[in-house]
Order: structure tokens, then sequence, then C-alpha cells
């Protein structure tokens, strides 16, 4: 295991050695970069948007059309989302709406022009497959095609797309190419010529598939088969989704097979045409068709029904869950929302102008930062909370784009521009952290670490973040002088380092042994355990070289909005952002100004700065229709999540 030594100067950044990649981490982090990349949400399907803070089982009844965008006499495809814009197939086309209000952003003609499935976004590319046999890949921004691959035979379900690689299937084989040039990496054909028709699903370094009767793992290097599993005589085998080292696959039953050998852990009989599995919060959700039918619900490690709702009838559509909401395409074509832990029928969309959306299957409702997206017989429709938006004035800050080439997620800058932040991994794979200094890049984690995220840099380089250890626990990180300490808050779960000042002040989150979570300080080689008066949940943000703290807390555990605040001289007051869903106060520098971002109830991001008791809002970056200020120096430089540096020194 290498270590990082990392040493800066107003004139001298060098790294005398570097780590490996590392998992995901959990931290009181804003759900600022979200995005709806693939069928299943991620490459594992899970369907589950676990960072979902807008909508709840409280407030989803109240949920109004927003926009629509058009794509002609084609069946939309599920949409998917990312880089403020909403992507759909239909009838030979690929379709861009700006997320915010469904402005028509490009079309473009898929390779054949016949039968476009569903796109799925990658970090090189927009990765689309067609009727006609072939994948092409397209500029998200512009639509431009960048490459075309003839693979042969038709493509009708939706790829995966992890870092580098898209997976797809053609009917006989699974396709794994490189997303970049279009790269055939390698081809799986079952020996006994079983029809592939399902989006494969990846887990780690293992690439799941199912056709015919049976469920294959293929190497993900390679395309090799490590195991097959024979589930019987199937009708409609849906695509796989995994989750804790489990495959759950849906059919003529529901099935679940351990993951690293294929062995079938259980089995339940909920009727025919079982969809693919939504696993959230260890609990798996499928709709079914006759002879019994509906939505039901089942304990993910024993299979133990857990309730059922007849409610949406026979859909073929597959559930997303987020926030402890169910949404499922009901059988007529209306939304319905029920509660994911009890089956409780929440309320239900249905378009006034007869547009019905499609229960067939591989359809799904994409549902991220509070807005809900459904496929209809012939537009995309985006549904969110009414506005309640105040007035507050507008500045202007100046953004450059950030070069970089991966999906990195910057978190900190300080006054020499040095910018801190986290890989993260689009599969189970492990995220690493990133320092991003005069154009170069390098990746570190904690030695010994499964995970590494990095959140605050300060001028004296020293690095704060959070790392997971093998037995899957989080804990904070400072790196002085080349030299990883571990920060761990005692009589404490887990707990991270989200700031660190010029004095070498440390701030973070912390979940102590009552599970609680509340913020620290670290003064003096002392730890200082507090959480905002009355709250349920506090999270910390950012300190200064005054001591001034900011941060977030909610009131209530679940369904509850989420608060700003400041703790100056011990004293705590609330910063809520005018009118917003949500308020983040992400950090505050020397001179006392604060950035960060607030949610609209329609579920869009846009970032604000707080400087001598004014509020600004700030303006978006250039071809970005959010904006999530994650970091600022004591030049007003602030740094977004979207990736961008934006001098807003001239603000006020």
């Amino acid at each position: 295991m290498k270590t990082l030594c990392v040493a800066l100067s107003l004139s001298l950044f060098s790294v005398l050695a570097l780590a490996q990649d590392s998992s995901p981490i959990t931290k009181f982090d804003p759900p600022g970069s979200i995005q709806w990349t693939q069928y299943g949400f991620l490459p594992t399907h899970t369907s589950f948007n676990s960072r979902e803070t807008i909508l709840t089982r409280a407030n989803v009844d109240k949920l109004t059309f927003q926009w629509a965008g058009e794509v002609g006499p084609g069946i939309a495809s599920s949409p998917v989302v990312g880089q403020g814009i909403v992507y759909a197939a239909a009838d030979g086309m690929i379709f861009a709406f700006r997320a915010s209000d469904g402005t028509s952003l490009w079309s473009h003609l898929s390779c054949t022009g016949v039968g476009t499935a569903q796109p799925a976004l990658g970090p090189h590319a927009l990765l689309v497959g067609d009727g006609g046999g072939d994948m092409a890949a397209y500029d998200p921004v512009t639509g431009d095609q960048i490459w075309c691959d003839d693979i042969g035979n038709s493509i009708t379900s939706a790829p995966a797309v992890d870092e580098k690689t898209v997976y797809f299937t053609d009917g006989f084989e699974v396709v794994a190419a490189d997303q970049s040039t279009g790269g055939v990496l390698w081809r799986f054909a079952p020996s006994d010529s079983s029809l592939l028709t399902n989006t494969p699903a990846v887990f780690r370094d293992v690439v799941f598939a199912t056709g015919g009767n049976s469920v294959f793992a293929l190497d993900k290097r390679t395309g090799h088969e490590l195991w097959r599993t024979d589930l019987g005589d199937q009708i409609n085998i849906s695509a796989p989704s995994v989750a804790r080292n489990t495959v759950y696959v849906g059919g003529t039953s529901l099935s679940a097979l351990r993951a690293s050998d294929g062995h079938l852990r259980w089995t339940a009989d909920v009727g025919v045409d079982v969809t693919m599995p939504a696993i959230a919060n260890n609990r798996v959700f499928v709709n079914s068709e006759d002879p019994i039918f509906g939505l039901w619900a089942f304990d993910a490690n024993t299979g133990a029904l857990l309730w059922r709702n007849v409610m949406p009838g026979e859909p073929e559509s597959t559930v997303t869950v987020a926030n402890g909401v169910i949404f499922d395409i009901a059988e007529f074509g209306d939304l319905m929302m029920f509660n994911s832990a009890t089956g409780a029928f929440l309320g239900s969309i249905v378009d006034r102008k007869g547009h019905q959306s499609q229960p067939s299957f591989g359809t799904q409702p994409a549902v991220v930062n509070g807005v809900v997206y459904i496929p209809t017989s012939d537009r995309v429709e985006a549904f969110s909370l009414p506005s309640t938006q105040g007035g507050v004035p507008t500045g202007t800050c100046v953004y450059r784009k950030i070069p970089f080439n991966k999906m990195e997620h910057p978190s900190d800058i300080n006054d020499i521009g040095a910018i801190v932040g986290t890989v993260p991994s689009m599969t189970e794979s492990p995220n690493h952290a990133f320092l991003l200094f005069r154009g170069k890049e390098t990746l570190f984690r904690f030695p010994g670490a499964e995970a590494t995220a990095a959140f605050s840099i300060n001028n004296q380089a020293q690095i704060g973040g959070t790392f997971t250890t093998a037995a899957g626990n989080n804990r904070g990180y400072v790196v002085r002088d080349g030299v990883f300490h571990a920060i761990v808050v005692p009589h404490s779960k887990s707990n991270d380092v989200a700031d660190i000042n010029d004095k070498g002040d440390i701030v973070g989150g912390v979940v102590t042994n009552d599970e609680v979570s509340k913020g620290y300080l670290l003064h003096n080689g002392i730890f200082h355990i507090f959480r905002f008066p009355g709250a349920a949940e506090t999270g910390v943000g950012g300190i200064n070289k005054d001591g001034i703290i900011v941060g977030n807390y909610r009131s209530a555990v679940v369904n509850s909005p989420i608060h700003g605040f400041i703790v100056k001289n011990g004293v705590f007051s609330t910063l809520d952002f005018p009118g917003a869903q949500n308020t983040f106060l992400i950090k505050i520098n020397d001179g006392g100004d604060i950035v960060g971002f607030f949610v609209r109830p329609t579920g869009i991001f846009h970032g604000f700065l707080f400087h001598d008791g004014k509020l600004r809002e700030l303006n978006d970056p250039p071809n970005s229709q959010q904006n999530t200020p994650v970091g600022i120096n004591n030049h007003d430089q602030i740094v977004t999540g979207e990736g961008f540096v934006g001098d807003c020194h001239a603000l006020f």
C-alpha cells in the first residue's frame, strides 16, 4: 500500500506517492449532484434513490404538473436525468430537455432510426441502442454523435454503464464496449443459445445477465462465465438487480440468489410476469400479474411477505423507491405512490389531458431532486411540489469549467486554488479522493482504507475528509505534512472531518453511540460534541479562523425540512433561504462569507452567498440548470458540485 505525501505552498506542489482507488462514503451531505443515469438508477438496478430529501410521504400527494417534453408519435422511453438535462428516446430518435422547464435542447436520429431503447448517461457520453442493431454515443450537451457501432442484432433494452464501459444485450449476446470509442471489449453467448434481451446489472467485478430460464454471472473484465443458475420454466424473466451480495430476479416467481456462486437463497410465488425487483432498506418490491397480482413487498434476507397492495392492478413497470415512497406506474397509466414500510396508498397522478403513462416492461419513473419524471404515450412529463419561492436579489459570478476527465465531485478550494473532492464509483467498487492543483490531479486514499473522500483543504495544505474501514465503519482523517492522521471521536459509531481552519480546528459530523447525528469541534486536542437545540439530526459543514461554524439540522429524523445554522460564540441561529424547501450551509471563509445552496419546491438546486446579513442568489454556471456551491476561499472564489470555479469577489 502506497501512501500520499502532500506539500503545498504558494509555489510548490508535490505528491511523493499515491494510493489505489477505494467504497461508497456516507456523510451528512447535501444531494446536489444526484443523477438518474440509467434504468434502475444505478448499474446494480436497485431502483432506490437513497438521497432524495424533498419528496416525502407527507407531501407527494401535492405533486403538480410542471412541464412536458414532446417526442412525437412514438412512445417515450423511461427518462434518465443528469447535468440538468432529461433524456428520452422514442421511435428511432433521442431527445434532450432542460430539467428546469422542459425546453427542448436537441434531438438526434439514432444510427438506424429504428426503435431506440432507453438511454444511459455515462461519464463519457450518452449511450443509446436501437432496433437496427447499433449502439451509439452522443455528446450529452450538444447531441453530436461521437461514435456508432453496428452490433448486428436488435438492441431492445436499455444499456448499463459504469465508469468506463457500456454493457448491453442484443438478443443473443451480452456485449461490453468502451464508452469513449465504442470498441467491443468482449461478448458472451450462452452455450445453449438462450435469448438475452434484458439490461445487464453490474456489481463490483461481476456482470449479471438473464435469459431464457437462467441467471448468468460474468467476469466484468473478460466476459468469462463464472456461474449459471437455472430457475426452471420462466415467462418474461426480468432484468437482474443486485444488493448486499444477492441477485434478485423476477419472472414466473421472485428469486434471490447468492451473488458469489448463484446459490438459490429463496423464492416467492407472486403470480407471473414479476417485474425487475427494486431493493431499498432491506425490502424487495415488485409488480406481478395474475393469478395473483399487485404490488408486493418482501424481506430481502428471508423472502417473507411484508405486505401486498392490489390497487396498481397488473402493471409490468418497474417500481422506484425514494425517501420511504414507492412510485409505481399502475396498470391503467396512473402514477401511484405508496408507503414503502406499510403499503399504504399516499396519492396518485393522472394526466389531465389523457397522456397515459406506460406500464410496460422496462418502464420506470425517475425520481431525483424532488422531481418525478414519467414517460407517456408521446412525451416525458415532470411533476414537482408547488413553488413558494420568495424574492431575493440575484448576484453574478464569473465561472470557468474545471478540466476534469472523470465524474469528480469537488468539495473545497483554498486561497491558491487547490481543489479537493471525491471521485465516486458508479458500481460497488471503491471511491477515492482527489487533489487538483495547477492542472495536475492526484488520486489518493487513507492507508488501508476501503474508501476515501476529501471534504476540505485549508491554506496550510491540510486536507480533511472521511475513510471507510474494512469493517465498514466511517471515520475522519486529516493529512498534515504528508502524514495521515485518523480522527476518531470518542464514544461514537462513526464520524468525518468536514472542515479544518487555518488554526487547525476541526469540525465534522458524528453519530454517537445513541445513534444520533450530531456535530463536533476538535479544539486544542479536546472534542466538543454539540447539536442544534431541539434538533433530531445535526450536520456540520465548515469553520473559519474565528471559530464560526455553519451546518444543517432537521427537527425530526424523517420527512422534515433541512435548515441551515450558524454558531458564533456559542450562540446558535437559523439561516434559511426564503421560500426554500431545504437550505444547505456548506462552508464559511475567514471574512464570514457563507456559501451554500437551497432547494426550490420544484426540485432544482440554486446557490447563494451570505455576506454582512445579506443573501444573494447566485447565477448558474454556463449550460447548467442548477448550481450547488460547496466550497469558498478568502478571495470569494467558490467551487461547485457541477465542476465549476466561480469568481464572486465583486458580488457585494
